[in-house]
C-alpha cells in the first residue's frame, strides 16, 4: 500500500487546480498517492467566480456556523482521512476538523501538517485575542507548508523550529499565462482596444477580486486624480466580487473607466497586453505574478492587508509601495507613468523576477517536503514503506 497524504481545503480555486495536477503527477512518481478533498465556495465566496473542478478530487459539503460575528466551519471527512500517512490542512482558526485532528494525534499514525500564512495578513488587531489564539497552534503540527519566506519568519518568530518548515513559494501557472500573452497579435490589441472604447495609451490595470480589502474605492479616486495629471490616463477593472458594482458605477461616471468583469486563460492576458502598470491600492497576493509575466509594474500602498506574497515586490526593482496615503500613492503611479526609463526598468525586472516563482517550482518544494516530512528517504517511499 502506497503511502497517503491528503490536503483538505475549505475550497478549490480555479488558480489551484494546475498545481494539484502537477503535484499529483511528482508525489506519483515518488510512490505517494495524493488525496484531495474541498468543500464548496460560501454564497459570498460564490461571487468571485473562481472556483475550480478536479475530477480525481473529492467533494464535501461544509457545514457553516456563525456565533455573533465568529464563523465556523466544519469539514465532514474524518472518515476519509483514517488511512492517511500525512493530513495537510489549512491554518485558519474556523476551522473545526483542524483541532479534532490536533486532538486525535495520539491515537493516529499519521502526521499533521498545516499550509498557510503563519498569521492573519489582514487582521486589524494582530495582537488581538483571535491572533493570539492562532499562535497557540501554530507549533502543534508536525510540518509546515509555509507560502513565502515572510511566512517561514512569522513563524520562527513564533517558535516553530525552522526544519519543520517548507517554504513554497505560493504561484499561480504563469507558463501558460506567458505563452499566451507572446501569442497575442498587434491587430488583436487594436480589435480590443476599439471594442472598449480605449482610445489612451497609459492604461493602468487592476487584475484580482473585488471585495473590501482590495480598496477599489481608493483606487477610483486614485484613477480619477492620475487622469488630471496624465490626460490619456485610462483604468481596466478586471475581476468579480462583492464590490463589483463599485467597478461598473465608476464605469458609468468616467468613460474612460472600463469593468470587463472577470476574465481567464487568454482573454485575461490580451487585457493585460493593454496595460503599462499594475495598480493595486489594497491587498496584494498572488496577483503580483501576474503583473510579473505581463511586464506591469505593481504600484500598491503599505496599507497593512498584504498578503504574504507581498515579499516578491522589491522597492524600485519590480514594483513600488508607497506610504498609505492617496497623495502619495497617486504621485508615484503619476511619476512612473511619465518617466518612460523608470517603467521600462521596472517592467524589465518584472520578467525576470517572475521567471523564480513558479507553479512547477512550487510543485517541487510541496512535494519535497512531503517527502521530508515523512521521515524517509525517497527509495524507501517508493517500496511503499514508512519508517
Amino acid at each position: 500500500m502506497p503511502p497517503t497524504i491528503s490536503i483538505v481545503q475549505t475550497r478549490l480555486h480555479h488558480f489551484r487546480v494546475p498545481f494539484y495536477q502537477i503535484l499529483h503527477g511528482m508525489l506519483a512518481e515518488k510512490g505517494i498517492r495524493l488525496v484531495l478533498i474541498h468543500g464548496e465556495p460560501s454564497v459570498d465566496e460564490a461571487t468571485r467566480q473562481d472556483s475550480g473542478h478536479l475530477a480525481w478530487a473529492t467533494t464535501i459539503n461544509n457545514r457553516r456556523l456563525s456565533v455573533g460575528d465568529i464563523e465556523l466551519v466544519w469539514q465532514p471527512c474524518l472518515h476519509l482521512l483514517s488511512s492517511s500517512d500525512m493530513v495537510v490542512v489549512q491554518q485558519e482558526n474556523k476551522l473545526l476538523l483542524n483541532y479534532i485532528l490536533l486532538l486525535g494525534r495520539q491515537f493516529h499514525r499519521g502526521k499533521l501538517a498545516f499550509w498557510g500564512h503563519g498569521m492573519n495578513c489582514q487582521s486589524p488587531n494582530p495582537n488581538g485575542m483571535r491572533e493570539r489564539w492562532k499562535r497557540l497552534f501554530t507549533r502543534l503540527p508536525d510540518w509546515w507548508f509555509a507560502y513565502t519566506d515572510f511566512t517561514k519568519e512569522t513563524l520562527l518568530a513564533t517558535g516553530v523550529p525552522a526544519g519543520r518548515i517548507t517554504v513554497v513559494n505560493n504561484a499561480v501557472d504563469t507558463s501558460s499565462l506567458r505563452a499566451w500573452l507572446a501569442s497575442i497579435t498587434e491587430e488583436e490589441i487594436d480589435s480590443l482596444r476599439r471594442c472598449h472604447g480605449l482610445s489612451g495609451y497609459n492604461a493602468g490595470i487592476y487584475c484580482g477580486s473585488l471585495y473590501e480589502h482590495k480598496r477599489i474605492g481608493f483606487l477610483v479616486e486614485a484613477a480619477e486624480r492620475i487622469r488630471a495629471a496624465v490626460r490619456d490616463f485610462e483604468l481596466i477593472i478586471v475581476g468579480a466580487g462583492p464590490d463589483a458594482g463599485k467597478a461598473m458605477e465608476a464605469g458609468r461616471r468616467n468613460p474612460w473607466i472600463h469593468y470587463v468583469g472577470p476574465q481567464s486563460g487568454r482573454a485575461k492576458a490580451a487585457f493585460l497586453k493593454l496595460g503599462r502598470v499594475s495598480l493595486m491600492p489594497g491587498a496584494v497576493g498572488l496577483a503580483i505574478l501576474d503583473s510579473f509575466a505581463a511586464g506591469l509594474p505593481l504600484i500598491t500602498t503599505d496599507c497593512g492587508l498584504h498578503g504574504p506574497e507581498i515579499s516578491y515586490l522589491r522597492q524600485g526593482r519590480n514594483g513600488l509601495s508607497t506610504a498609505n496615503s492617496m497623495d502619495d500613492y497617486v504621485a508615484a503611479v503619476v511619476r512612473t507613468l511619465q518617466d518612460r526609463q523608470l517603467l521600462s526598468s521596472l517592467s524589465r525586472c518584472c520578467v525576470a523576477d517572475g521567471n523564480s516563482y513558479t507553479i512547477e517550482d512550487m510543485a517541487r518544494r510541496f512535494a519535497g517536503g512531503v517527502v521530508e516530512a515523512l521521515g524517509t528517504e525517497a527509495e524507501h517511499i517508493q517500496r511503499g514503506a514508512i519508517s
